[in-house]
Protein backbone atom coordinates (compact mmCIF):
# COMPACT_ATOMS: atom_id res chain seq x y z
CA UNK A 1 0.00 0.00 0.00
CA UNK A 2 2.49 2.86 -1.18
CA UNK A 3 1.47 6.11 0.35
CA UNK A 4 4.33 8.07 -1.86
CA UNK A 5 1.95 9.44 -4.16
CA UNK A 6 -1.26 9.83 -1.89
CA UNK A 7 0.90 11.87 0.26
CA UNK A 8 2.29 13.97 -2.20
CA UNK A 9 -0.99 14.78 -3.69
CA UNK A 10 -2.38 15.78 0.06
CA UNK A 11 0.74 17.86 0.50
CA UNK A 12 0.14 19.82 -2.61
CA UNK A 13 -3.58 20.30 -1.86
CA UNK A 14 -2.89 21.98 1.62
CA UNK A 15 0.03 24.33 -0.27
CA UNK A 16 -2.46 25.40 -2.76
CA UNK A 17 -5.07 25.91 -0.04
CA UNK A 18 -2.76 28.03 2.25
CA UNK A 19 -1.59 29.81 -0.64
CA UNK A 20 -5.38 30.82 -1.71
CA UNK A 21 -6.25 31.96 1.90
CA UNK A 22 -2.62 34.33 1.83
CA UNK A 23 -4.59 35.47 -1.18
CA UNK A 24 -7.96 36.49 0.21
CA UNK A 25 -6.52 37.59 3.01
CA UNK A 26 -4.25 40.15 1.69
CA UNK A 27 -6.61 40.42 -1.61
CA UNK A 28 -4.13 39.63 -3.92
CA UNK A 29 -4.20 36.71 -7.13
CA UNK A 30 -3.01 33.49 -5.68
CA UNK A 31 -0.44 33.35 -8.36
CA UNK A 32 1.59 36.01 -6.98
CA UNK A 33 1.48 33.61 -3.57
CA UNK A 34 4.87 31.60 -3.50
CA UNK A 35 4.62 28.82 -1.10
CA UNK A 36 8.22 28.06 1.09
CA UNK A 37 9.96 26.86 4.47
CA UNK A 38 6.66 27.17 6.48
CA UNK A 39 5.71 30.40 4.88
CA UNK A 40 3.52 31.85 2.22
CA UNK A 41 5.44 34.76 0.77
CA UNK A 42 4.13 37.92 -2.11
CA UNK A 43 7.01 39.21 -3.08
CA UNK A 44 5.72 42.43 -4.48
CA UNK A 45 4.58 43.43 -1.55
CA UNK A 46 7.29 41.91 0.91
CA UNK A 47 4.49 40.04 2.71
CA UNK A 48 4.60 36.56 4.40
CA UNK A 49 2.24 35.29 6.88
CA UNK A 50 3.48 31.50 8.60
CA UNK A 51 1.08 28.46 7.66
CA UNK A 52 0.01 27.81 11.34
CA UNK A 53 -1.60 31.33 11.63
CA UNK A 54 -3.45 30.28 7.99
CA UNK A 55 -4.75 26.80 8.61
CA UNK A 56 -8.10 27.68 10.19
CA UNK A 57 -8.44 30.15 7.14
CA UNK A 58 -7.10 27.32 4.88
CA UNK A 59 -9.63 24.99 6.03
CA UNK A 60 -12.41 26.84 4.34
CA UNK A 61 -11.16 26.71 1.05
CA UNK A 62 -12.61 25.02 -1.41
CA UNK A 63 -10.48 21.43 -2.22
CA UNK A 64 -8.94 21.90 -5.48
CA UNK A 65 -9.65 18.72 -7.52
CA UNK A 66 -6.29 18.75 -9.47
CA UNK A 67 -3.12 20.24 -8.44
CA UNK A 68 0.41 20.45 -9.77
CA UNK A 69 3.35 18.16 -8.05
CA UNK A 70 6.35 19.76 -7.45
CA UNK A 71 9.17 18.37 -10.11
CA UNK A 72 11.66 15.83 -9.17
CA UNK A 73 14.67 18.48 -9.86
CA UNK A 74 13.23 21.23 -7.78
CA UNK A 75 13.23 18.90 -4.80
CA UNK A 76 15.33 20.67 -1.65
CA UNK A 77 14.39 17.99 0.98
CA UNK A 78 13.66 14.28 -0.25
CA UNK A 79 16.73 12.84 -1.76
CA UNK A 80 19.16 15.52 0.25
CA UNK A 81 21.24 15.19 3.76
CA UNK A 82 19.21 16.76 5.58
CA UNK A 83 20.58 17.13 9.49
CA UNK A 84 17.94 15.40 12.22
CA UNK A 85 16.37 17.76 14.85
CA UNK A 86 16.84 15.23 17.65
CA UNK A 87 20.57 14.38 17.12
CA UNK A 88 21.78 16.13 19.81
CA UNK A 89 19.51 15.56 22.13
CA UNK A 90 19.71 11.86 21.33
CA UNK A 91 23.99 11.42 21.17
CA UNK A 92 24.08 13.87 24.86
CA UNK A 93 21.62 11.77 26.43
CA UNK A 94 18.88 14.17 26.91
CA UNK A 95 16.15 13.00 24.39
CA UNK A 96 13.24 11.55 27.26
CA UNK A 97 12.42 7.97 25.59
CA UNK A 98 9.01 6.23 27.20
CA UNK A 99 10.98 4.43 30.06
CA UNK A 100 12.37 8.02 31.04
CA UNK A 101 9.34 9.64 32.40
CA UNK A 102 9.38 10.84 35.98
CA UNK A 103 6.79 12.44 37.82
CA UNK A 104 5.76 12.68 41.68
CA UNK A 105 4.75 10.33 43.38
CA UNK A 106 4.94 7.79 40.40
CA UNK A 107 4.70 3.96 41.19
CA UNK A 108 6.55 1.46 38.81
CA UNK A 109 4.31 -1.61 37.74
CA UNK A 110 5.28 -5.08 36.63
CA UNK A 111 2.68 -7.25 36.04
CA UNK A 112 2.19 -11.35 36.39
CA UNK A 113 0.93 -12.77 33.09
CA UNK A 114 -1.19 -15.82 31.68
CA UNK A 115 1.55 -18.39 30.53
CA UNK A 116 -0.29 -19.17 27.72
CA UNK A 117 -3.20 -17.67 25.56
CA UNK A 118 -7.12 -16.78 26.85
CA UNK A 119 -6.64 -18.20 30.49
CA UNK A 120 -8.39 -16.96 33.39
CA UNK A 121 -7.22 -16.49 36.84
CA UNK A 122 -8.51 -18.82 39.29
CA UNK A 123 -6.78 -17.48 42.32
CA UNK A 124 -3.49 -15.24 43.85
CA UNK A 125 -2.52 -14.89 46.75
CA UNK A 126 -0.52 -11.70 47.29
CA UNK A 127 1.47 -12.01 50.72
CA UNK A 128 5.24 -12.36 50.03
CA UNK A 129 4.56 -9.73 47.27
CA UNK A 130 2.69 -7.20 49.66
CA UNK A 131 5.94 -8.04 52.12
CA UNK A 132 8.55 -6.79 49.50
CA UNK A 133 9.84 -3.11 50.41
CA UNK A 134 8.60 -0.77 48.39
CA UNK A 135 5.50 -2.75 46.70
CA UNK A 136 2.36 -0.74 47.24
CA UNK A 137 -0.46 -2.32 45.96
CA UNK A 138 -1.16 -5.66 44.43
CA UNK A 139 -4.13 -6.25 42.27
CA UNK A 140 -5.79 -6.98 38.76
CA UNK A 141 -6.88 -5.80 35.77
CA UNK A 142 -7.39 -7.74 32.23
CA UNK A 143 -3.84 -7.92 31.47
CA UNK A 144 -3.65 -10.08 34.76
CA UNK A 145 -1.90 -9.72 37.98
CA UNK A 146 -0.64 -5.90 38.62
CA UNK A 147 1.92 -4.94 41.07
CA UNK A 148 2.74 -1.38 41.87
CA UNK A 149 6.22 -0.68 43.57
CA UNK A 150 7.76 2.72 44.25
CA UNK A 151 10.46 1.34 41.49
CA UNK A 152 10.62 -1.13 38.73
CA UNK A 153 13.09 -3.39 40.81
CA UNK A 154 10.82 -4.06 43.60
CA UNK A 155 7.69 -4.08 41.18
CA UNK A 156 9.59 -7.01 39.61
CA UNK A 157 10.76 -9.03 42.71
CA UNK A 158 7.10 -8.47 44.07
CA UNK A 159 5.59 -9.75 40.58
CA UNK A 160 7.77 -13.22 40.91
CA UNK A 161 6.53 -13.68 44.75
CA UNK A 162 3.14 -14.09 43.87
CA UNK A 163 1.25 -17.13 43.44
CA UNK A 164 -0.89 -17.78 40.98
CA UNK A 165 -3.20 -20.29 39.77
CA UNK A 166 -4.17 -19.96 35.93
CA UNK A 167 -7.28 -21.74 34.92
CA UNK A 168 -6.45 -23.77 31.67
CA UNK A 169 -7.82 -22.37 28.67
CA UNK A 170 -11.22 -23.87 26.87
CA UNK A 171 -9.34 -25.04 23.80
CA UNK A 172 -5.31 -25.49 23.67
CA UNK A 173 -3.43 -23.48 20.84
CA UNK A 174 -2.14 -25.20 17.90
CA UNK A 175 1.32 -25.61 18.41
CA UNK A 176 4.15 -24.87 15.84
CA UNK A 177 4.38 -27.95 14.22
CA UNK A 178 0.74 -28.30 13.58
CA UNK A 179 0.75 -24.81 12.48
CA UNK A 180 3.11 -25.92 9.91
CA UNK A 181 1.26 -28.82 8.73
CA UNK A 182 -1.93 -26.57 8.21
CA UNK A 183 0.21 -24.31 5.85
CA UNK A 184 1.73 -27.30 4.06
CA UNK A 185 -1.29 -28.73 3.25
CA UNK A 186 -3.22 -25.30 2.48
CA UNK A 187 -0.29 -23.97 0.16
CA UNK A 188 -0.81 -27.42 -1.97
CA UNK A 189 -3.93 -26.00 -3.09
CA UNK A 190 -5.04 -23.26 -5.32
CA UNK A 191 -4.92 -19.63 -3.35
CA UNK A 192 -7.14 -16.77 -4.57
CA UNK A 193 -4.92 -15.32 -7.47
CA UNK A 194 -3.75 -12.18 -7.17
CA UNK A 195 -1.35 -11.82 -10.17
CA UNK A 196 -1.05 -13.75 -13.18
CA UNK A 197 0.68 -12.83 -16.92
CA UNK A 198 0.67 -14.69 -19.58
CA UNK A 199 -0.34 -18.51 -19.05
CA UNK A 200 1.88 -20.28 -16.69
CA UNK A 201 0.07 -23.11 -15.38
CA UNK A 202 -0.05 -24.33 -19.39
CA UNK A 203 3.52 -22.96 -19.63
CA UNK A 204 4.54 -25.12 -16.74
CA UNK A 205 2.90 -28.49 -17.90
CA UNK A 206 5.29 -28.37 -21.09
CA UNK A 207 8.34 -27.09 -19.47
CA UNK A 208 11.35 -29.08 -20.30
CA UNK A 209 11.94 -28.88 -16.64
CA UNK A 210 10.88 -27.61 -13.31
CA UNK A 211 12.35 -26.67 -10.15
CA UNK A 212 10.02 -26.16 -6.74
CA UNK A 213 10.88 -25.15 -3.40
CA UNK A 214 9.12 -23.99 -0.56
CA UNK A 215 10.26 -21.52 2.16
CA UNK A 216 8.60 -21.28 5.48
CA UNK A 217 8.90 -18.55 8.15
CA UNK A 218 7.79 -18.61 11.86
CA UNK A 219 5.82 -15.95 14.52
CA UNK A 220 8.30 -13.71 14.96
CA UNK A 221 8.15 -10.64 18.08
CA UNK A 222 9.48 -7.24 17.55
CA UNK A 223 11.58 -7.59 20.50
CA UNK A 224 11.73 -3.43 20.55
CA UNK A 225 15.09 -2.17 22.26
CA UNK A 226 12.71 0.17 24.82
CA UNK A 227 10.78 -2.21 26.57
CA UNK A 228 7.41 -1.95 26.31
CA UNK A 229 5.94 0.94 28.55
CA UNK A 230 3.48 3.96 29.21
CA UNK A 231 2.66 5.97 32.22
CA UNK A 232 -0.63 6.99 32.95
CA UNK A 233 -2.18 9.90 35.23
CA UNK A 234 -6.16 10.51 35.75
CA UNK A 235 -7.03 13.12 37.88
CA UNK A 236 -8.86 16.15 38.23
CA UNK A 237 -11.27 14.86 35.40
CA UNK A 238 -8.89 13.76 32.83
CA UNK A 239 -6.36 11.61 31.98
CA UNK A 240 -2.98 12.12 30.67
CA UNK A 241 -0.89 9.33 28.82
CA UNK A 242 2.96 9.21 28.38
CA UNK A 243 4.00 6.83 25.65
CA UNK A 244 6.61 5.92 23.23
CA UNK A 245 3.03 5.34 20.75
CA UNK A 246 2.93 4.63 17.15
CA UNK A 247 -0.47 5.22 17.04
CA UNK A 248 -1.32 8.41 18.81
CA UNK A 249 -5.20 8.56 17.66
CA UNK A 250 -5.75 5.22 19.13
CA UNK A 251 -4.07 5.61 22.33
CA UNK A 252 -6.49 8.61 23.00
CA UNK A 253 -9.32 6.57 22.08
CA UNK A 254 -8.47 3.63 24.66
CA UNK A 255 -8.05 5.84 27.37
CA UNK A 256 -11.30 7.30 26.92
CA UNK A 257 -12.84 4.43 26.53
CA UNK A 258 -11.47 2.82 29.61
CA UNK A 259 -11.72 5.87 31.93
CA UNK A 260 -15.06 7.52 30.42
CA UNK A 261 -13.79 10.32 29.65
CA UNK A 262 -14.39 12.88 26.34
CA UNK A 263 -11.41 12.08 23.86
CA UNK A 264 -10.90 15.62 24.71
CA UNK A 265 -10.49 15.38 28.19
CA UNK A 266 -7.67 12.65 27.43
CA UNK A 267 -3.76 14.52 26.47
CA UNK A 268 -1.28 11.96 24.98
CA UNK A 269 2.43 13.09 25.07
CA UNK A 270 4.40 11.17 23.01
CA UNK A 271 7.74 10.25 23.74
CA UNK A 272 11.10 9.13 21.65
CA UNK A 273 10.40 5.54 20.92
CA UNK A 274 13.17 3.09 21.33
CA UNK A 275 12.09 1.10 18.24
CA UNK A 276 8.73 0.58 17.65
CA UNK A 277 9.06 -2.08 13.73
CA UNK A 278 5.08 -1.70 14.09
CA UNK A 279 4.82 -3.24 17.20
CA UNK A 280 3.88 -0.23 19.28
CA UNK A 281 0.73 0.60 17.23
CA UNK A 282 -1.17 -1.55 19.03
CA UNK A 283 -2.28 0.05 22.57
CA UNK A 284 -2.45 -2.95 24.92
CA UNK A 285 -0.05 -1.53 27.00
CA UNK A 286 -1.39 2.17 26.83
CA UNK A 287 -4.81 0.13 28.48
CA UNK A 288 -2.52 -1.24 30.88
CA UNK A 289 -1.22 1.97 32.12
CA UNK A 290 -4.90 3.26 32.10
CA UNK A 291 -6.69 0.38 33.69
CA UNK A 292 -3.83 0.84 36.81
CA UNK A 293 -4.20 4.67 36.72
CA UNK A 294 -8.05 4.58 37.61
CA UNK A 295 -7.12 2.08 40.70
CA UNK A 296 -4.90 4.67 42.65
CA UNK A 297 -4.30 8.45 42.35
CA UNK A 298 -0.65 7.97 41.39
CA UNK A 299 0.67 8.48 38.34
CA UNK A 300 1.88 4.62 37.11
CA UNK A 301 4.33 3.68 34.78
CA UNK A 302 3.67 0.36 33.31
CA UNK A 303 6.93 -1.51 32.18
CA UNK A 304 6.99 -4.96 30.40
CA UNK A 305 9.72 -7.29 31.08
CA UNK A 306 11.72 -8.75 28.08
CA UNK A 307 10.20 -12.19 28.58
CA UNK A 308 6.79 -10.52 28.76
CA UNK A 309 7.50 -8.63 25.68
CA UNK A 310 8.58 -12.09 23.88
CA UNK A 311 5.87 -14.20 25.03
CA UNK A 312 2.97 -11.51 24.74
CA UNK A 313 3.67 -9.59 21.60
CA UNK A 314 1.55 -9.27 18.18
CA UNK A 315 3.64 -11.00 16.18
CA UNK A 316 4.82 -11.63 12.75
CA UNK A 317 2.62 -14.43 11.21
CA UNK A 318 3.69 -17.42 10.38
CA UNK A 319 3.95 -18.05 6.64
CA UNK A 320 4.90 -20.08 4.11
CA UNK A 321 6.10 -19.86 0.19
CA UNK A 322 5.54 -22.43 -2.33
CA UNK A 323 7.49 -22.08 -5.89
CA UNK A 324 7.38 -24.05 -9.13
CA UNK A 325 9.47 -22.45 -11.87
CA UNK A 326 9.13 -24.21 -15.50
CA UNK A 327 12.68 -23.76 -17.65
CA UNK A 328 13.64 -24.19 -20.90
CA UNK A 329 16.35 -26.32 -21.88
CA UNK A 330 19.19 -23.85 -20.59
CA UNK A 331 17.81 -23.65 -17.64
CA UNK A 332 15.86 -20.24 -18.40
CA UNK A 333 12.55 -19.43 -16.66
CA UNK A 334 9.91 -19.75 -18.69
CA UNK A 335 7.01 -19.94 -16.08
CA UNK A 336 6.90 -19.34 -12.53
CA UNK A 337 4.15 -20.23 -9.80
CA UNK A 338 4.32 -18.56 -6.42
CA UNK A 339 1.83 -19.62 -4.04
CA UNK A 340 1.54 -17.96 -0.14
CA UNK A 341 -0.17 -19.64 2.83
CA UNK A 342 -0.73 -18.15 6.25
CA UNK A 343 -2.96 -16.18 8.70
CA UNK A 344 -4.20 -12.34 8.45
CA UNK A 345 -2.29 -9.57 9.75
CA UNK A 346 -5.79 -7.42 7.98
CA UNK A 347 -8.43 -9.46 9.59
CA UNK A 348 -6.97 -9.14 13.49
CA UNK A 349 -5.57 -5.26 13.17
CA UNK A 350 -7.88 -3.33 11.12
CA UNK A 351 -10.70 -3.73 13.83
CA UNK A 352 -8.41 -2.45 16.33
CA UNK A 353 -6.86 0.26 14.07
CA UNK A 354 -9.82 1.85 12.17
CA UNK A 355 -11.82 3.63 14.70
CA UNK A 356 -8.76 5.73 15.23
CA UNK A 357 -8.94 7.19 12.06
CA UNK A 358 -12.40 9.28 12.99
CA UNK A 359 -12.17 12.26 13.40
CA UNK A 360 -12.24 12.87 17.74
CA UNK A 361 -16.13 14.25 17.49
CA UNK A 362 -17.35 11.26 15.90
CA UNK A 363 -19.61 9.50 18.94
CA UNK A 364 -17.82 6.40 20.78
CA UNK A 365 -21.14 4.29 19.04
CA UNK A 366 -20.20 5.08 15.72
CA UNK A 367 -16.77 4.01 15.87
CA UNK A 368 -17.69 0.61 17.68
CA UNK A 369 -19.60 0.39 14.42
CA UNK A 370 -17.11 1.27 12.22
CA UNK A 371 -14.58 -1.80 14.04
CA UNK A 372 -17.47 -4.24 14.13
CA UNK A 373 -17.80 -3.23 10.32
CA UNK A 374 -14.39 -3.69 9.85
CA UNK A 375 -13.90 -7.13 11.37
CA UNK A 376 -16.77 -8.34 9.25
CA UNK A 377 -15.46 -7.35 6.16
CA UNK A 378 -11.93 -8.40 6.65
CA UNK A 379 -12.86 -11.36 7.20
CA UNK A 380 -14.22 -11.63 3.75
CA UNK A 381 -11.38 -10.26 1.68
CA UNK A 382 -7.82 -11.01 1.12
CA UNK A 383 -4.85 -9.85 3.42
CA UNK A 384 -2.67 -7.72 0.56
CA UNK A 385 0.18 -7.34 3.21
CA UNK A 386 0.17 -11.52 3.66
CA UNK A 387 1.40 -11.37 -0.22
CA UNK A 388 2.98 -8.08 -0.98
CA UNK A 389 6.38 -8.93 -2.42
CA UNK A 390 5.38 -11.59 -4.23
CA UNK A 391 2.76 -10.02 -6.04
CA UNK A 392 5.03 -7.13 -6.94
CA UNK A 393 7.69 -9.46 -7.98
CA UNK A 394 9.57 -7.66 -11.13
CA UNK A 395 11.83 -10.19 -12.60
CA UNK A 396 10.75 -10.53 -16.37
CA UNK A 397 9.24 -13.74 -16.39
CA UNK A 398 6.79 -14.04 -19.23
CA UNK A 399 4.24 -16.14 -17.62
CA UNK A 400 3.86 -15.75 -13.77
CA UNK A 401 1.34 -16.57 -11.42
CA UNK A 402 0.89 -15.73 -7.55
CA UNK A 403 -1.74 -16.74 -5.63
CA UNK A 404 -2.59 -16.28 -1.23
CA UNK A 405 -4.26 -18.37 1.16
CA UNK A 406 -5.46 -17.23 4.57
CA UNK A 407 -4.95 -19.31 7.45
CA UNK A 408 -8.18 -19.68 9.86
CA UNK A 409 -8.69 -19.50 12.27
CA UNK A 410 -5.70 -18.75 14.48
CA UNK A 411 -5.88 -17.27 17.49
CA UNK A 412 -2.14 -16.33 18.33
CA UNK A 413 -2.09 -11.90 18.39
CA UNK A 414 -0.64 -10.76 14.93
CA UNK A 415 0.84 -7.51 14.31
CA UNK A 416 2.65 -5.32 11.47
CA UNK A 417 6.07 -5.92 11.78
CA UNK A 418 8.87 -3.94 9.72
CA UNK A 419 8.47 -4.47 5.99
CA UNK A 420 5.33 -6.53 6.91
CA UNK A 421 4.79 -8.75 3.65
CA UNK A 422 8.24 -7.93 2.30
CA UNK A 423 9.70 -9.58 5.11
CA UNK A 424 9.32 -12.74 4.21
CA UNK A 425 8.39 -12.46 0.65
CA UNK A 426 11.89 -10.89 -0.23
CA UNK A 427 13.86 -13.67 1.46
CA UNK A 428 11.51 -16.20 -0.40
CA UNK A 429 11.45 -14.99 -3.89
CA UNK A 430 15.04 -13.79 -3.74
CA UNK A 431 16.22 -17.12 -2.04
CA UNK A 432 14.32 -18.84 -5.47
CA UNK A 433 15.99 -16.39 -7.88
CA UNK A 434 19.33 -18.02 -6.19
CA UNK A 435 18.37 -21.63 -6.83
CA UNK A 436 17.22 -20.55 -10.30
CA UNK A 437 20.55 -19.10 -10.67
CA UNK A 438 22.83 -22.39 -9.75
CA UNK A 439 20.06 -24.61 -11.21
CA UNK A 440 21.28 -22.92 -15.05
CA UNK A 441 24.73 -22.55 -13.52
CA UNK A 442 24.56 -18.88 -13.27
CA UNK A 443 26.17 -15.91 -11.79
CA UNK A 444 23.35 -14.77 -9.60
CA UNK A 445 23.90 -11.16 -10.13
CA UNK A 446 24.37 -11.46 -13.54
CA UNK A 447 21.40 -13.88 -13.59
CA UNK A 448 19.42 -11.20 -11.70
CA UNK A 449 20.36 -8.23 -14.14
CA UNK A 450 19.25 -10.02 -17.45
CA UNK A 451 15.62 -10.44 -15.26
CA UNK A 452 15.62 -6.54 -14.64
CA UNK A 453 16.01 -5.40 -17.50
CA UNK A 454 11.98 -3.35 -17.85
CA UNK A 455 13.26 -2.43 -13.73
CA UNK A 456 15.94 0.00 -14.48
CA UNK A 457 15.66 1.36 -10.50
CA UNK A 458 15.95 -2.49 -9.31
CA UNK A 459 18.67 -2.71 -11.42
CA UNK A 460 20.80 0.43 -10.13
CA UNK A 461 20.09 -1.23 -6.64
CA UNK A 462 21.60 -4.26 -7.97
CA UNK A 463 24.73 -2.52 -9.77
CA UNK A 464 25.43 -0.33 -6.55
CA UNK A 465 25.14 -3.58 -4.13
CA UNK A 466 27.61 -5.30 -6.46
CA UNK A 467 30.54 -2.36 -6.77
CA UNK A 468 30.07 -1.88 -2.91
CA UNK A 469 30.44 -5.70 -2.41
CA UNK A 470 33.00 -6.19 -4.77
CA UNK A 471 31.60 -8.94 -6.46
CA UNK A 472 33.46 -9.23 -9.62
CA UNK A 473 36.55 -9.86 -8.15
CA UNK A 474 34.88 -12.19 -5.50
Amino acid sequence: MPSWEPLRQAGATAREMLRAAAAARWQVPVAECRAEAGAIHHDASGRSVRYGTLTADAARQPVPRQVALKARDAFRLIGHDQRRLDALEKVTGRAQFGIDIDLPDLLVACFARPPVFDPRLQHFDATAAQAVPGVREVFTIPAGVAVLAEGYWAARTGRDALRITWEPPAAAAADSPEVSTALRALVAESGLRVRQDGNPLEVLAQAPQTLEAHYEVPLLAHATMEPMNATAWVHDGRCEVWAPTQNQGGARDTAAALTGLAVADVTVHTTHLGGGFGRRVANDFIAEAVACALKTPHPVKVIWTREDDTAHDYYRPPVIHHFTAGLDGEGEPLAWRHRVAGPSIIAQAVPDLAPAALPNRAPRLIKNVVARSMALATGMIPDFVGFEGARENPYAIPNLRVEFATLRPYTVPLGFWRSVGHSHSAFAVESFIDELAAQRGADPVTFRRRLLRDHPRHRAVLEQLATASNWEAS
